[in-house]
This record gives structure tokens, sequence and C-alpha cells, in this order.
């Protein structure tokens, strides 16, 4: 118990506290409406914070299962919630926590975390963390709710002492790649300096680590990420893996960095890493942020990651569209553009394209009819490409606005109609 306690601590202290290099990442805008997902009220199972773990989409409704805790130390358990846009969302408050800890004598009695879920055959399968020291452990449900523990749990363990992980394995993301089944997890032998490993199994239960462990290390002494890499989610686009994993460096705070791969054991980080960090002073996630969860609807990536302010912790939402094959060759467009948004009128989310033939510092910002400033979508360098942004404006008043881009001489404005 008190081995679990520490990794969970642990968790809370960082986020506080062959493919070509030159792989273009795409550019993240995190929603204004953030955080979108807040703990329980006092009193709740949930109420002493919460990271999301994973979520899936059915074509109609993601599902989201996210760790919880009615204190800071208490015992984590798994809830679950759903929404049609990834941003509200109605936690399960009848069947929360769906997955609680063991029973007394049992490896995961002292609490139940970190949660990775896939879909197959109609069947859910869930690989989750527990156990004083560590371990993962692997259940199933016929619909996200009644979960089955396997009667060989864990299913992965620490390593022989002395070698990298020997102390705990924890946070592991599977995904179904053929007939295999592909998990990344983080480890630590020391609590301190945590990396990335790799595991492959057949059936769910039985898993063979890979030789070359761990796959991700930390960065050099002086780069972001030299403390910790750890937390990763993956997903596999055509014939490229993709990783988003929580790095952090001596007495920073956590950010979420980028890196690609072929065959899952061989990874190159992304160079202009992290690819997207804390908030600035006076926001939700200034303290850090980390633990990524994805989905991928063709063009868009959603992201769902955990951020924290002076002990007040949330979920925090953004999106990003590719603009760059995952080989780095990337779509010049001819000219400057800035498209009409769609749709139009809207309520209360609409879409804004523009694109960029050559890199600089871009702004896109909304304005209401009287000139007033009411929202930056973009301020910042980005390379050339095809954008597209979504904007919610679910907390402004129906009338007419304004959305203007500047990108170096290129101006342009449109109107768009906001119709509640």
């Amino acid at each position: 118990m008190k081995r679990l306690m520490v990794l969970f601590t642990v968790l809370i202290f960082f986020l506080m506290s062959y493919v070509d290099s030159s792989v273009a990442q795409v550019t993240w805008m995190k929603n204004p409406n953030n955080p979108v997902f807040s703990p329980g009220e006092p009193g709740e199972w949930d109420a002493g914070g919460h990271q999301v773990d994973a979520v899936i989409f059915d074509d109609t409704t993601y599902h989201m299962w996210y760790t919880g805790s009615q204190s800071l130390g208490s015992t984590p358990a798994i809830g679950y919630a759903t929404s049609t846009d990834g941003i509200s969302w109605t936690k399960d408050t009848l069947n929360s926590p769906v997955f609680a800890a063991g029973e007394p004598g049992q490896w995961d009695a002292g609490g139940v975390y970190s949660v990775s879920i896939l879909l197959k055959n109609d069947t859910l399968h869930m690989w989750y963390g527990g156990g004083s020291f560590g371990q993962i452990g692997y259940a199933t449900s016929p619909d996200g709710i009644n979960w089955t523990r396997n009667p060989n749990n864990p299913v992965l363990n620490p390593g022989a002492p002395g070698s990298w992980d020997d102390q705990a394995v924890q946070q592991p993301v599977v995904l179904l790649d053929g007939d295999t089944l592909r998990m990344w997890y983080h480890g630590t032998r020391d609590f301190n300096i945590f990396k990335i490993g790799y595991a492959t199994s057949l059936d769910g239960v039985v898993w063979t680590k890979n030789a070359d462990n761990p796959v991700l290390e930390v960065g050099g002494l002086s780069e972001w990420d030299s403390r910790t890499t750890w937390s990763p989610f993956v997903i596999k686009k055509d014939t490229m893996f993709q990783m988003w994993y929580t790095g952090s460096s001596d007495g920073q705070r956590g950010s979420i960095g980028y890196a690609t791969s072929i065959d899952g054991v061989t990874w190159t980080k992304f160079n202009s890493n992290p690819v997207l960090g804390f908030g600035n002073p006076g926001e939700w996630d200034i303290d850090g942020i980390g633990s990524p969860t994805l989905v991928f609807n063709d063009p868009t990536y959603h992201i769902w990651y955990f951020g924290v302010n002076n002990n007040i912790f949330g979920t925090g939402y953004a999106t990003s569209t590719v603009t760059t094959n995952i080989f780095g060759t990337i779509d010049i467009p001819e000219r400057f553009s800035l498209s009409q948004n769609y749709p139009n009128p809207f309520n209360p989310t609409t879409t804004i394209e523009f694109s960029l033939p050559q890199s600089g510092f871009v702004t896109l910002k909304v304005y209401n009819i009287l000139g007033e400033e009411v929202a930056t979508l973009v301020s910042k360098e980005l390379n050339e490409g095809k954008y597209k942004y979504e904007w919610n404006a679910n907390s402004l008043a129906s009338g007419v606005y304004l959305f203007r881009i500047k990108a170096g001489k290129f101006q342009a404005v449109k109107k768009m109609i906001l119709m509640k």
C-alpha cells in the first residue's frame, strides 16, 4: 500500500514540478472551455482528483475511463463517463467507480489506476496498474461497466533485481496490430527516473518484454525530458507508430512530447518537443500537464490530458488537424488563404481553415461586431501548411462575429454568425 501511494503521489509531483527526424508534428489548439472534466464534489468518490486514462469513440459517443480518488493519497479506482463532443462529459454516477481495488489479500487491494482499454471481438479489454509494487493486471467487460479480472493477474511484473524496471511497471497503453497485442509502459528502479518499455502478447495475459528495453530513454542533462519519459500513449497510423508521452526535467513542470517509430521499438523524438506545454500564469494548467490519451478521427487528432493549478486538478482537451504526412513531406499551399468558417451560421461550434505558403508568426483572433476581441485561436509560429481550428462559442451570445488572420504581410477578415 505504501509503495502504491508513492506511485500515485509521484504522478502528481511530476505533473507539477526508419523515420526522418524532420517529421512534422501537427499543431495543437487547446479548447477555450478547459478544463472540460473536473473532480467530483466534496464527499464524492473522485473529489480528490482524477486522471483520464482511456477514451474510445464509437461513431456517435466518446467513452472515457478515468482514475479517481476521494482525497489525495486515498485508494484510487476507475470511473466512467460519456460525451458526444469530447468536451461536455456526463459521469456515470450510478455505477462509478466501475472498477475498484481488489479484496483484502489480493495483489491489487491497494488500488487500481492508469488503465488502457481496447475493443476486440465485441469485448472490452482493460490493462491496469495496481499492486503495492507497481504491477499490471488484465480484465474484460461486455459493457465497460461490469469487469471480470483475469485469474492469472498480475500479467506484467517489475523486472529482475538490478534491471531498469525492477521497482515498478505502470501506465500501460495497448493496441492490437494484426494478431499481436503491443504494450508500452513506464518503469522505474528508484521512483526518481522513469523510462518507457515495450512488450508483446498474443492473448493479453502472457507478455514478453523486449530485450532492448527501455525503448524510450530520458533526454540529456539540458533537455526538457531529462528526468522522466513516462505515461505513453501510442497509436498506429498507416505504417507508423506515433507516441505522445509526459516528460520533465529536475524541478520542472510536466509537458507532453511526441515520437515516431516504424517497429515500436526504435523511436525518434520530435526535434521541437514538447508539442503541448503547461499553461500561462493564471491558467488552469500552469503547474504542469501530462498523461495524454488520444483519438484520431481523420483528419483530426483529439487529445485529453491531465492538468494542475495549485493542487486543483482537471482534464484538458485539445485538437489538431493533420497538415503533413507522417514521413514529413509537406503539402505546401501556393498562397495565403483564409476560408469561410463552416457551418455558418453555427451553434456553438464552427471550424476555421487557413493556408500558409511559408512559415512565420500567425495570429487568428475573433472579434464581436464592436471590434472587441473575444477569443485568440492562434498566436504562435507555424510551419507552412494547411490548418484547421475548431472554435466553441458556447459562452458567447448570439450575433455577428469577425475572425481575422495575420501572417506576415497577409491579413484577411471574414464574418460569421452565432445563432443559438
